[in-house]
């Protein structure tokens, strides 16, 4: 009987840590209606209504910040952002030295959400990391392809139905990223 519940607990604790310990595994859904994108894993499911139009960002990322996937809504990277001239600016007043630039951010910085089109853009998108926003040595250029996000038209979490309001999606905050590009500043 002690070798039964030894086994039985042995076999719990297996299935528990094996269970917990699994990477995220979201499934890119594509495109499931007119400027519809889907993206879902297990219980989680978010349906965005997309802009029309394509993008294409050029800009210079000072950092990024990891998101939790599917935990928010697919959301794979937040990456901080200047554009050219603002760098350029940047530069000319803090130089390379490590200066806290957050007076400077508050005013010319954006921030744009990530969420990959397919695995391969996935793969991109999770590789890339930057270090230190207060390094400007460490700022990369980078160019984004894809749609701006309108708006969540169906999510739910763990089976649960969530919303986000639209004024999230305000600035096309979020983008569907098809391609990304970056190198050295």
């Amino acid at each position: 009987m002690k070798l039964l519940i030894v086994m039985v607990l042995v076999t719990v604790a297996v299935v528990f840590f094996y269970n917990n310990n699994q990477p995220e595994i979201i499934t890119y859904d594509g495109m499931v209606g007119v400027n519809v994108f889907e993206v879902s894993e297990a219980d989680s499911r978010f349906q965005y209504e997309l802009e029309e139009d394509f993008l294409t960002l050029d800009a210079v990322a000072a950092m990024t910040g990891k998101n939790s996937g599917i935990r928010e809504g697919g959301a794979l990277l937040t990456v901080h952002l200047l554009s050219h001239q603002a760098a350029d600016k940047f530069a000319e007043t803090y130089g390379r030295s490590g200066h806290c630039p957050a007076p400077f951010f508050n005013q010319h910085a954006d921030q744009k959400i990530l969420i990959a089109s397919s695995p391969a853009v996935e793969n991109k998108i999770k590789a890339w990391d930057l270090p230190d926003y207060r390094l400007s040595s460490t700022w990369e250029d980078f160019t984004v392809s894809g749609q701006c996000i309108k708006r969540l038209k169906q999510g739910k979490l763990d089976g649960e139905e969530v919303q986000i309001h639209e004024s999230f999606f305000s600035n096309c905050r979020f983008i569907l990223v098809n391609e990304l590009e970056h190198s050295p500043h």
